[in-house]
């Protein structure tokens, strides 16, 4: 039976749907999580990935609108850090850089600009008193349950996204009163 058949019945709330698939993932991806002061286990390719430097992620997640406070909330470090490693180029002491590149991992695949709308769900209650921010700030990444409390927050992201994006298309037109005062200039420099 797959997640998806158990997930199409009816009378499931989106928590309960939650649970299901985490179960079912937990026990299909076996990947132990990441904690703070482990290191990344090598990587098993013949091309391992490219190494990014502290400064790197760290750009990439602010292009994505990360909040420095969330990313500095995440690892445990102040805000000043953050700004240290992305200005000064300083890099990340190995447990940091470890957490850094999980989290990066993580959020990599999303959509430009989501992350500060993940930001703002991300104390909402996705399985009992789990949320993604409980996930991330944990001493050990669970990189299952946050990719499941992502794809289940992702609807109410793209939503908010939308709506943001309504909001700055209808500001660019031009209010009534806007018109009305461009018309009285102009007819005044007769």
């Amino acid at each position: 039976m797959s997640a998806t058949s158990i997930c199409a019945r009816p009378g499931l709330d989106s928590r309960e749907q939650f649970a299901v698939v985490y179960t079912l993932l937990s026990r299909w991806v076996r990947q132990p999580p990441l904690g703070r002061l482990q290191r990344a286990p090598a990587a098993r390719s013949a091309n391992p990935p490219s190494t990014l430097s502290t400064q790197d992620m760290i750009s990439k997640l602010k292009a994505m609108d990360m909040p420095i406070s969330a990313l500095s909330e995440m690892l445990d470090v102040e805000r000043k850090t953050i700004y240290s490693w992305l200005d000064d180029g300083v890099e990340a002491k190995s447990g940091n850089y470890d957490r850094l590149r999980a989290i990066y991992d993580l959020f990599a695949d999303e959509s430009a600009g989501s992350l500060r709308f993940y930001h703002r769900f991300w104390q909402r209650g996705v399985v009992g008193d789990r949320c993604l921010r409980d996930l991330l700030v944990a001493p050990e990444i669970d990189r299952v349950a946050v990719r499941v409390a992502l794809d289940a927050l992702r609807p109410a992201v793209e939503r908010a996204m939308q709506a943001d994006a309504g909001r700055k298309r209808n500001s660019r037109e031009r209010s009534p009163a806007s018109s009305l005062t461009l018309h009285l200039t102009a007819g005044s420099s007769n």
